[in-house]
């Protein structure tokens, strides 16, 4: 997912998502993982990774059968990152049209993010930082705490700041908690924030404004949460959402595309 924005801030057309969809384009067996960048929406379906612009057409289709958890874009590489469930780090370059490995981890990771020449993973406990011009490992962090693991790590859009969804063990269902740190040594910027309950979250961080910084949504509950940096939920649920959400992603900072499992479709606001 894109993490650079620009350094205007602007309102987002947060009312849209309210109304029906711009454009809802069928996929299916699409996986619960979306990364964008100003260009395109990248999803892996049909046994294949497709980039897809705003208007819903097909621009690229790479076959493959790689297995992954996470992907993000970096502007600095001009890549999309990938991060398999083997352990390999891919890289899928738009303009060569294919995926190369780049990296192989000591273990498993689960959680990529980056802004500019910082890359940023983890495998629920564990997170290491790296640099992406040599691919150098800077710093590595532990997460020492009671909960069940960090289920997503994202740079808000100007990389001053990294939003956590944390999964605690509920009785039923797991509770997803909201974090914010700061970059440079993981420390808590504020106390966490519970967002609700669920199996699946999800976290996407927003274009530069004036009103919200991070969006998360849990599957099991159809709810959207805008979150600030005071870190006051704002009015606890914005709204709740038809269809089960199961990630999102932003398009060049203005197309929001919502995939839903039931039904497996992609929904195109513009915000």
């Amino acid at each position: 997912m894109s993490s650079e924005a620009t350094n205007q801030s602007r309102q987002l057309n947060i009312l849209s998502l309210q109304a029906k969809p711009r454009l809802s384009i069928d996929v299916n067996d699409c996986r619960n993982v979306l990364a964008s960048n100003e260009k395109y929406l990248l999803c892996y379906a049909h046994d294949r990774f497709l980039l897809i612009d705003e208007q819903g057409n097909e621009e690229l289709s790479v076959q493959s059968d790689l297995t992954f958890y996470d992907m993000c874009w970096s502007s600095y590489l001009n890549q999309f990152i990938i991060l398999s469930r083997s352990g390999e780090l891919y890289a899928l370059d738009t303009n060569e049209k294919q995926l190369k490995q780049i990296k192989i981890f000591d273990q498993i990771m689960s959680i990529c993010t980056c802004y500019e020449k910082t890359f940023i993973c983890s495998n629920g406990t564990k997170i290491e930082k790296y640099n992406l011009s040599n691919w150098q490992l800077e710093q590595t962090f532990e997460e020492n705490i009671p909960y069940t693991g960090i289920s997503q790590i994202r740079f808000n859009s100007d990389g001053t700041r990294l939003g956590f969804i944390i999964d605690i063990e509920g009785r039923i269902f797991r509770d997803q908690w909201f974090s914010l740190r700061n970059p440079s040594d993981m420390s808590k910027l504020q106390n966490m924030t519970k967002v609700g309950y669920g199996s699946f979250s999800w976290l996407l961080a927003l274009p530069r404004n004036e009103q919200y910084e991070y969006m998360a949504t849990i599957c099991s509950q159809n709810n959207i949460y805008l979150l600030k940096y005071d870190r006051e939920l704002n009015n606890e649920i914005i709204f709740g959402y038809p269809e089960n959400i199961t990630s999102t992603s932003i398009i060049n900072d203005k197309c929001l595309v919502i995939h839903t499992n039931n039904p497996d479709k992609l929904h195109f606001y513009d915000i």
